[in-house]
C-alpha cells in the first residue's frame, strides 16, 4: 500500500512519502517574523520537529525571546494526500470516498503564534479535517516563565496551559510531535496506540468549535 502527503506552509511545498513526511505543525512563521531570525535558529535542518538548543529556550521562555518585532502572528498549512493501496478495500475508508485511489484534503490548519507580553507566549492551533469534515482544536500551549538566579544558578520557572502532556516536551520529540509526522488517514493502519499519541487533545477542546456541516 502506499500514500503520498504534500503539505504546503509558510509558501513552501515539499513532498514525501506517508511514513516520512515530516509534520509543520511547530513550524508557525509568525516566530520568524516576531524574532527576525530564520526557522534554522530554532529547528534541526531548519523545519523541524525537533528543535536547537536556541529552539529550547525559545519555548521554555514561553515563546517571548527575540527583538520582539511587530508581525501578524497567524500561519496557515494544507496537507494533502493520495492514498493507492494494492487491493481495493472491503468498504469505502470514510463517507464520500471510494475503496481505492482516494484524493483528500486531510487538514487545513490555522496557527495562532506569537508573544502575549514580556514573559508570556504561546501557540493555538485549529484545524479543519476534509476526511471528517469537521474543525477541531489541535495543538495548544500557553506558557508563562521568568527567569531568576538563586545562588549561582540560573532559573527558569513558570506554568503551561496545554491540551496534550507531550505538547510541552522541550525536544519536541515525544508523541504528538513525533514520527511518522503525518501519514494518510484513508489507508489501513493499526488502530491501537498510546493514550498521549494523540488522544487527549481532541476530545479535552474538540466540542465548542466542532462543525458537523
Amino acid at each position: 500500500m502506499g500514500g503520498d502527503t504534500i503539505s504546503a506552509s509558510a509558501g513552501s511545498i515539499r513532498v514525501a512519502g506517508n511514513l516520512a513526511h515530516r509534520h509543520a505543525r511547530a513550524r508557525a512563521a509568525s516566530y520568524a517574523q516576531q524574532t527576525g531570525l530564520p526557522c534554522s535558529q530554532c529547528h534541526a535542518i531548519a523545519f523541524g520537529p525537533a528543535l536547537t538548543a536556541y529552539g529550547r529556550q525559545f519555548k521554555l521562555n514561553a515563546y517571548s525571546l527575540g527583538e520582539h518585532k511587530s508581525s501578524v502572528p497567524l500561519a496557515l498549512m494544507a496537507v494533502l494526500s493520495s492514498t493507492r493501496t494494492s487491493a481495493d478495500l472491503p468498504e469505502p475508508p470514510a463517507d464520500r470516498f471510494d475503496v481505492n485511489n482516494n484524493g483528500a484534503l486531510n487538514e487545513l490548519t490555522g496557527f495562532y503564534a506569537s508573544r502575549f507580553g514580556q514573559h508570556s507566549g504561546g501557540f493555538i492551533e485549529v484545524s479543519y479535517s476534509g476526511i471528517e469534515r469537521h474543525t477541531a482544536w489541535g495543538a495548544f500551549d500557553v506558557r508563562y516563565a521568568r527567569s531568576f538566579t538563586v545562588g549561582s544558578h540560573s532559573i527558569v520557572g513558570g506554568i503551561t496551559l496545554n491540551n496534550n502532556p507531550t505538547v510541552s516536551d522541550l525536544w519536541n520529540s515525544t508523541p504528538v510531535w513525533s514520527f511518522p509526522y503525518v501519514g494518510s488517514a484513508l489507508a489501513p493502519t493499526p488502530g491501537a496506540g498510546p493514550v498521549v499519541a494523540g488522544g487527549i487533545e481532541r476530545p479535552s477542546l474538540d466540542d465548542p468549535v466542532r462543525d458537523d456541516r
